[in-house]
């Protein structure tokens, strides 16, 4: 199997499956029209009343705020002449709030924040496969094997790839996978370009490495149209599991890696320490989203509750990994990952 097929365009391909899984619908109150200032003007009074992050991404004391924006583009949204030139705009509008979470839906185009911008090179799919090779299994969307290739053969580190969480991962998937990696004394969890999914696929995987049950992180959500209109922070409570891995273990990560991805890193980072991360900083994407239907019939989703670490950071911006890596030309041309090959040193090390 090819895993190196399955990355093309994922994070794009789960934009439409998080919009039925993990946003609440409001119901459709308005006539259907295609005017395009009423569209506008429906699109910014959602994101106004419902978004989560502005004083994150545009906050009242800034150089420009929401109110700002509404100005600006009120005037270049009387001068489109098409479809497609009122949404390459209006998602030029959602742009400045740099939220992945924060999309357009129409029959044709889906558009939103590029979260890659900027990252650093991690991830070589291709060569990343290799490392699977010859023994890999699949358990759910986990893809997993004793490293072998490169001379690892004796070295006894187990490695898992997760590159989705959009299909379930269970107990039984995650006890069949440390099940047969239990000869192992270390273990790589790859998480590199995993956009997210269900949310309850980090809770679970968290709950196979925290040493304990405890509160994991926070949660605060919109409960008024105001740009302050928040509840009280609740604690993300997590049981250790039936299961559970205690052994050295290096999770890598990069740009790619957002929303509920990003919460599992957020989620194991602040409460375990026989865990490193390894890679760029995570994409963020520390808000769950909801959904609203504009007027002509186009989806809108974006940001409503706040998420935090256990220290009550909040994980919006992404993480930063205990370990800057990202693959060199020179591990390239060898068919090697930087990241897995400074991994097992450094699980090697640990092991001494």
């Amino acid at each position: 199997m090819n895993l190196s097929r399955l990355q093309s365009g994922l994070v794009g391909l789960l934009l439409l499956p998080l919009l039925l899984i993990a946003c609440t619908q409001e119901p459709k109150e308005q006539r259907y029209t295609k005017d395009y200032q009423t569209n506008f003007l429906a699109l910014w009074t959602i994101l106004d009343e419902g978004y989560c992050f502005f004083d994150d991404k545009l906050p009242s004391s800034g150089d420009t705020t929401w109110s700002d924006l509404k100005a600006i583009y009120t005037p270049r949204v009387a001068q489109c002449q098409s479809e497609d030139e009122f949404f390459d705009l209006m998602v030029e509008l959602m742009c400045h709030l740099k939220d992945g979470h924060v999309n357009l839906f129409a029959p044709f185009d889906v558009g939103g924040w590029n979260i890659r911008k900027g990252a650093r090179h991690c991830l070589d799919s291709r060569i990343r496969n290799l490392y699977l090779q010859p023994h890999m299994r699949r358990a759910g969307s986990i893809y997993y094997a004793p490293i072998t290739y490169n001379g690892h053969a004796s070295d006894s580190i187990g490695y898992m790839v997760i590159p989705s969480f959009s299909s379930s991962i269970s107990l039984v998937h995650l006890h069949a996978v440390f099940t047969r990696l239990a000869h192992c004394r270390g273990l790589i969890i790859d998480m590199r370009s995993n956009g997210g999914g269900l949310l309850s696929n980090a809770d679970r995987l968290a709950s196979v490495l925290i040493p304990s049950d405890t509160v994991v992180g926070y949660m605060s959500t919109k409960t008024g149209p105001g740009h302050q209109d928040f509840g009280p922070l609740k604690e993300i409570q997590l049981a250790r599991a039936p299961i559970s891995w205690q052994r050295p273990t290096v999770i890598l990560v990069d740009r790619g890696t957002y929303s509920a991805a990003n919460s599992l890193v957020a989620y194991v980072k602040g409460t375990t320490r026989h865990v490193l991360f390894m890679g760029d900083r995570t994409g963020g994407g520390g808000g769950l989203p909801r959904s609203s239907e504009l007027p002509n019939g186009w989806w809108l989703r974006y940001s409503s509750s706040r998420m935090y670490d256990a220290q009550r950071q909040s994980i919006e911006g992404g993480i930063e990994p205990h370990i800057i890596q990202e693959q060199t030309e020179e591990a390239t041309a060898k068919q090697q990952d930087a990241l897995i090959e400074r991994a097992i040193a450094l699980l090697l090390k640990g092991n001494k």
